[in-house]
């Protein structure tokens, strides 16, 4: 495990080029023997800044869905605002999302309008043609948001 984690630490410094490497290191994460080692490294990964690092993150999501899946419900109960909104970030790249309700009633009970404008921001960055019911759910709950809300569904 920190033999793994000098390595993660010695690419997270560097640029794109070292995307493939680091897919290979978090497949590796299932060799780990402890669960809390992982969300600790992964929480190292979400308050990293290198979007290289993160963006490898989620390519790794989908290839592991179910124990991702797991990840990212423990972040979103998170009280810090970094965790939680990576949590989302993970779900909505997760294939086949058995996630999404939860995704959707999350987001709708939280009335949180600073944190539901960044998620709707990474959406427009990030999102597919997968996302637009939970924007269309968002929409008929926050009528304010409607025109940044339309601009991201046309964006899709």
């Amino acid at each position: 495990y920190f033999l793994l984690r000098n390595i993660i630490n010695q690419v997270k410094d560097e640029k794109n080029k070292h995307k493939d490497i680091i897919t290979y290191l978090f497949s590796r994460l299932d060799n780990c023997p402890k669960r809390k080692q992982d969300i600790n490294l992964y929480k190292e990964i979400i308050h990293s800044n290198n979007k290289a690092l993160k963006e490898a993150f989620l390519k790794f999501a989908q290839l592991n869905a179910k124990q991702c899946q797991d990840i990212a419900l423990r972040l979103i109960k998170s009280y810090n605002k970094k965790e939680k909104f990576f949590g989302f970030c993970i779900l909505i790249h997760l294939p086949e999302n058995s996630c999404k309700e939860t995704l959707k009633e999350f987001i709708i009970n939280t009335k949180n309008m600073k944190f539901i404008k960044e998620f709707l921001n990474y959406i427009y960055y990030y999102g597919n043609e997968k996302d637009k019911d939970c924007l269309e759910n968002l929409q008929k709950q926050f009528p304010e948001l409607k025109e940044q809300i339309q601009r991201i569904i046309k964006s899709l």
